[in-house]
């Protein structure tokens, strides 16, 4: 009793402080702060495995449903995880899928590419136009959408989504820099916007819809993962939920890692691949939906007070749903540590190229956040 108790004084603090007429960065950091504490005392309470308010709620429960999608849908699955291959590197990929003869690989690329297309054109401007009135950060368009020249399509379709946010973070990485030096040194006033940031149900997205929008990435991409994994016959330790105080905020499935180290590198790439392309392809249909909703929605909307609420509700969901997969899938390819890009890249070129990429990348978004400073 006295547990739910603590939780829901912890859920109505919680609301207080999204609620308060503070500025943005001290809520950020005061919500932050609370569902570290609330976090960690759960963690204890309950003997859970984390750490700093962070902790892993496991089961086996699906794992038997996840082996027979993955045996049925086998030879599917494979085509679709390296059509995700194609998708996270462009052209290039046709060096790194060197496992499929040379008629096969053409397909999968053009088909990789086929996709790239269909996201670079139409969900990416209704995922930038969402998430930039939905947060009010104008610094997205530059980084994920990328200026209109050359460069930016080149790298596209030469790198795939890989090397277009690589490229993309750099570029306004040092946008940043020359910026901050003008404004520090030389006393010029530039305007300069943040070219990444935080997504928080609550602190920047809409807290229910965030978080179901969330969860559903969660569960598409780690879903995927899962089903190439069993494919590689790894086996699945467990699966569950990450929280973050009393919010989840993350998926996972656990694998046998030393397992999955020791299979084929087509195997690895397969398996880091599939969720990002998982997302992608949710991106299209989630935008589908939503458009459709939207146009079937529009005369109930002024029905009844419920109606209105309702029909509200699932439009910022579906908003919400489509532009994250959208922004996960790419930001998630970035060869930076604790992203699938970075592994993928490592497979490829190797430790001794991935990490220096890592660092360089990794300086530059920690870069892009900076102008939040200013």
């Amino acid at each position: 009793m006295m547990r739910k108790a603590v939780i829901l004084l912890a859920v109505a603090i919680f609301y207080i402080i999204l609620n308060m007429d503070i500025p943005g960065t001290v809520k950020f950091f005061a919500a932050v702060l609370e569902l570290g504490v609330v976090g960690e005392w759960l963690r204890k309470q309950y003997r859970f495995d984390g750490e700093y308010g962070l902790f892993l709620l496991r089961s086996r429960k699906g794992i038997s449903k996840i082996n027979e999608v993955a045996l049925r849908y086998e030879k599917i699955l494979k085509i679709f995880a390296d059509v995700s291959i194609a998708v996270a590197f462009g052209l290039a990929s046709f060096f790194v899928m060197n496992w499929r003869p040379v008629k096969e690989r053409v397909g999968v690329v053009f088909a990789g590419l086929v996709v790239m297309f269909i996201v670079s054109l139409f969900v990416s401007p209704f995922a930038l136009l969402i998430i930039t009135s939905t947060i009010g950060i104008e610094g997205v368009s530059e980084t994920v959408g990328g200026e209109v020249n050359w460069t930016y399509p080149a790298m596209l379709l030469f790198t795939g989504f890989s090397g277009f946010i690589s490229y993309s973070l750099v570029a306004h990485g040092v946008g940043v820099v020359s910026a901050i030096y003008s404004i520090i040194v030389d006393g010029v006033q530039q305007e300069v916007h943040e070219g990444a940031t935080l997504l928080l149900p609550g602190i920047n997205l809409p807290f229910l819809e965030g978080i179901f929008a969330l969860a559903l990435i969660l569960i598409v991409h780690e879903g995927a993962h899962a089903l190439l994994t069993r494919i590689a016959r790894v086996r699945l330790l467990s699966s569950g939920l990450v929280f973050f105080g009393f919010i989840p905020v993350g998926a996972f499935v656990e694998p046998d890692e030393k397992h999955l180290s020791q299979r084929s590198v087509k195997e690895q790439e397969r398996v880091l691949a599939v969720g990002t392309g998982a997302n992608f392809f949710a991106s299209i249909v989630l935008l589908l939906v939503f458009l459709l909703f939207s146009y079937a929605a529009a005369p109930f909307v002024s029905e009844s007070f419920f109606a209105s609420g309702l029909i509200k509700f699932i439009y910022k969901f579906l908003g919400l749903a489509f532009a994250l997969n959208f922004v996960v899938a790419v930001v998630n390819l970035l060869p930076v540590p604790f992203f699938d890009g970075y592994r993928m890249v490592e497979l490829v070129v190797g430790k001794k190229l991935a990490q220096p990429l890592s660092i360089l990348l990794l300086v530059a978004l920690l870069v892009n956040f900076l102008p939040a400073l200013f």
